[in-house]
């Protein structure tokens, strides 16, 4: 028989995430403020699930979720500041909180693979320090060699720090480690933007195609495409793909996608970006 006086415990971590100025925002347009808080909360909901989190609470703008561990909770941290930096408010409060949570990530645990490739990928495309990432990216492969997010985060870093032959080595690594891994639409993506830097448009075309089929609503395949058509010439479907970026992202401009970061070794993609018609 069970003692009813007994307590019973167990340790979780506790992730607690709002929206910076949300009162101002919903007094200024309730509207599309609840519109966006939707989209970013979809995107923060996958990113839980996918570390092993449970949402406890949430209410209005915050959520609180709970981890079996610090490493898994600080590292859906880290990823949830990656990938929501698109729809920052302010980048530069963003930017320097990303390089806290890399800290602490990299504190809680400096020999997990995966909190390093995540780390470094921020550093390269969040700060700008792709040397830094570079010196974390290498650790994460050689501690373990079979981690599909550790190749396809060496390719990134090494994409952004325009290393390209060195970054399409990592994404082909990646591929053979998990060729049906669920995040292989951010290596295609990857890839093709890699491809139109080294002038191989044609293999941009292809890989950007399959980054779309993976990946409908994935933004950077159809900059890719709209890309690669233009500087093959191919303007009616370039122009087709600037018209599917806008609807998957409306408000986007090139001088904002640079602004957000990753961006300085990409000068042939932002040129095709041009070609295609898009907003600057």
């Amino acid at each position: 028989m069970s003692d009813p006086t007994k307590v019973s415990r167990r340790l979780v971590a506790v992730f607690a995430a709002d929206v910076e100025g949300y009162s101002r925002l919903m007094g200024a347009d309730e509207v599309g403020t609840l519109k966006g808080l939707t989209e970013r909360r979809a995107i923060l909901d996958k990113l839980i699930g996918d570390r092993g989190g449970r949402i406890a609470n949430t209410a209005g703008d915050s959520v609180l979720a709970e981890f079996g561990s610090a490493v898994d909770a600080v590292q859906c941290a880290v990823e949830a500041q990656t990938a929501l930096d698109g729809f920052a408010i302010d980048p530069e409060f963003e930017r320097k909180e990303a390089v806290r949570l890399v800290r602490l990530a990299v504190s809680v645990d400096d020999g997990d693979p995966e909190i390093l490739a995540r780390a470094a990928l921020t550093l390269a495309y969040m700060v700008g320090d792709s040397e830094s990432g570079i010196e974390m990216a290498d650790p994460a492969v050689a501690l373990n060699p079979n981690l599909f997010a550790a190749w396809n985060g060496r390719g990134q870093v090494y994409r952004i720090a325009g290393l390209p032959e060195e970054a399409v080595r990592s994404f082909e690594r990646a591929m053979r480690v998990n060729p049906v891994d669920p995040r292989l639409d951010l290596t295609f993506g990857g890839m093709a933007q890699t491809f139109i830097e080294l002038r191989r448009f044609d293999e941009a075309l292809a890989v950007g195609k399959k980054a779309h089929r993976y990946n409908p609503s994935y933004s950077t395949a159809y900059r890719c495409l709209a890309s690669a058509f233009a500087h093959l010439g191919r303007d009616a479907e370039a122009r087709e793909a600037a018209a599917q970026l806008l609807e998957v992202d409306p408000a986007f401009t090139i001088s904002g996608w640079i602004a957000r970061g990753g961006q300085t070794n990409a000068k042939l993609l932002i040129e095709g970006l041009r070609k295609a018609g898009l907003p600057e």
